[in-house]
């Protein structure tokens, strides 16, 4: 739901297309994405850390009226991946 936020309302501010690990957008892969930045939203600090050595909370989303574990979700900027996008995207596979 995330990724197809960002690809419905992104254009307007600017924003490129988005990559998630999820569902059909894990099959449709991280294009020429290089992931020195990425915008992680939902994503635990964690997991995170196992992949990029920077980052920095920006927002959490909050939501009144959506499923609880869509509520409070961090948006995280994530900086200096430790290997390519591409040699990590098996990794973000995550179909539920």
């Amino acid at each position: 739901g995330e990724a197809g936020a960002v690809d419905f309302f992104g254009p307007e501010y600017g924003l490129p297309g988005a990559i998630s690990g999820h569902n059909s957008y894990h099959v449709w892969g991280p294009g020429s994405c290089s992931g020195k930045i990425i915008i992680s939203v939902g994503v635990p600090r964690a997991d995170l850390e196992t992949v990029f050595r920077r980052l920095e909370q920006k927002a959490t989303i909050r939501c009144e009226y959506c499923m609880p574990d869509e509520d409070n979700l961090p948006v995280y900027v994530c900086r200096d991946p430790i290997a390519s996008l591409q040699e990590l995207w098996p990794q973000v596979k995550h179909y539920n």
